[in-house]
């Protein structure tokens, strides 16, 4: 019976200190991030995992982090949380980790005259269409509110 009551002690002892641990959103950075300034060309970039400071945006094609003059889409996210994106250029300021990838999955066409204007981004050429229809995402990106 004593021994019973031993362990029915230390059990019981454990579990009312025991609490779920917490752990952070899957977004979050955990703050060694080096954050740098947004290229001019991003095709050196790929496959490397950079952090870089923006503005969340939701588009037709996802969730977009918005730089002084460039964006760089986000991998897999259809649209920022509720709360991050309010419309035009008022969206939270963030700052975003995640490995650089390259997609040629815009809607990009040519336009031929006398055509009725289609759906995506019309260019004049087949050359301009291969070089319009890429675009650089962030795989894998963790971000964290700054204001």
């Amino acid at each position: 019976m004593r021994h019973f009551v031993g362990c029915l002690c230390v059990l019981l002892a454990g579990l009312s200190g025991c609490s779920p641990q917490q752990t952070a959103p899957s977004h979050a950075l955990d703050g060694r991030e080096h954050v740098i300034a947004w290229p001019h060309d991003w095709s050196g970039l790929v496959g490397h995992t950079v952090t870089l400071e923006g503005t969340a945006a939701n588009a037709k094609l996802g969730a977009q982090l918005l730089g002084n003059e460039d964006d760089i889409w986000i991998d897999g996210l259809d649209s920022w949380p509720d709360g991050f994106y309010f419309g035009g250029d008022k969206g939270k300021r963030l700052r975003v980790t995640g490995t650089v990838i390259q997609k040629d999955d815009l809607p990009v066409f040519v336009q031929k005259p006398g055509e009725f204007p289609r759906a995506g981004i019309p260019v004049a050429s087949e050359q301009e269409r291969e070089k319009a229809k890429w675009r650089y995402l962030l795989k894998d990106a963790k971000w964290d509110v700054l204001e």
